[in-house]
């Protein structure tokens, strides 16, 4: 997961700060390595959201192909 990822979370996925992200489309704005792990950012909604644990968002989403739809 980088920067510029598109992804889409799964449709079961549910998060305590934001309850109704099944489904949601988002993109992927920083990765932060820390001492206690990895963190990053999101653009979800239309707002920034930081600090969502990276395993987790990893395993509850998954990439966007940009070529559907085409």
């Amino acid at each position: 997961m980088q920067p510029g990822d598109l992804r889409q979370f799964k449709t079961k996925s549910y998060a305590p700060a934001e309850p109704n992200i099944g489904g949601e489309t988002f993109m992927v704005l920083a990765v932060e390595p820390r001492r206690d792990g990895q963190y990053v950012s999101l653009l979800l909604k239309g707002k920034v959201v930081e600090d969502w644990d990276l395993p987790w968002v990893a395993q509850n989403s998954e990439v966007i192909n940009e070529a559907e739809g085409r």
